[in-house]
């Protein structure tokens, strides 16, 4: 089967504004892709997320028009199989500071001969046997993103970015700039214009690339700077910023 989301990130004819959910929850996830995003990051590096909620989370999201994109712990090459067992079909993967952890990473999404992903005829994302054509298809239809966080990533983008099958690089402000020696600037002019030139190598190689927004107006920034896909904020962000704006304007100063 097509996906979606690769299709419209490769194709590079307009920008995607997403939403993230760290909720670990598939009722929020679901709510969340009812907002009117694009596409929505269902994060598992930083929450407690099982492949069972994960499963439970693209479920919930399969009904809306927000296409999902799973941000993985790490590069487990068994983790990823799970999740790719369970539906996964576009997947983020933090951390990743070489061409050669950048080649093992393709190498655990897709089936033998091309890879070391493991063969099962019977789960999810073949639609439980439903989907004939599955696993001539798999390997094509994988959306892999490699998240830049380091300044050895940054380094070795361009190397990156030449790794076939990986299909776009995602730049994390909060870790690279904590690489930097600069924790809590992530959305300092300097990370900024760091971001920018991440752009223009990603564009140069041909591969789209995304970022986190910390706030609207670094979504906007990102945005005007040629980004493919831009998340803003997340779903406790978003839901806390609310409850204390609304304490305000009940108690005041009290």
């Amino acid at each position: 089967m097509a996906n979606p989301l690769k299709t419209a990130l490769l194709a590079r004819d307009r920008q995607l504004v997403g939403c993230w959910t760290m909720f670990a929850s598939p009722l929020v996830a679901e709510a969340m892709a009812w907002t009117g995003y694009d596409m929505i990051v269902i994060d598992a590096e930083h929450t407690p997320l099982s492949a069972m909620n994960a499963l439970h989370c693209l479920q919930a999201v399969a009904g809306t028009p927000c296409l999902p994109l799973l941000r993985l712990p790490d590069d487990n090459p068994t983790m990823i199989k799970q999740m790719m067992d369970a539906g996964a079909a576009s997947l983020m993967v933090p951390m990743i500071d070489t061409a050669e952890q950048a080649r093992n990473l393709v190498r655990a999404t897709r089936y033998a001969p091309q890879g070391i992903r493991g063969f099962a005829a019977m789960h999810r994302a073949s639609r439980f046997g439903a989907d004939a054509n599955y696993i001539s298809t798999a390997n094509e239809s994988v959306l892999l993103i490699a998240q830049i966080e380091t300044p050895a990533a940054v380094e070795a983008l361009d190397d990156i970015l030449a790794v076939e099958g990986i299909d776009g690089v995602f730049i994390g402000p909060g870790d690279l700039s904590a690489a930097m020696g600069r924790i809590g600037q992530a959305g300092s002019d300097e990370m900024l214009l760091l971001m920018e030139d991440c752009a223009k190598r990603a564009h140069a190689a041909g591969k789209p690339v995304g970022g986190l927004a910390l706030n609207t107006a670094m979504a906007q920034r990102l945005l005007h700077a040629g980004y493919d896909f831009v998340p803003v904020s997340n779903d406790i962000a978003l839901m806390t910023r609310a409850a204390r704006a609304t304490l305000q304007e009940v108690c005041g100063d009290k």
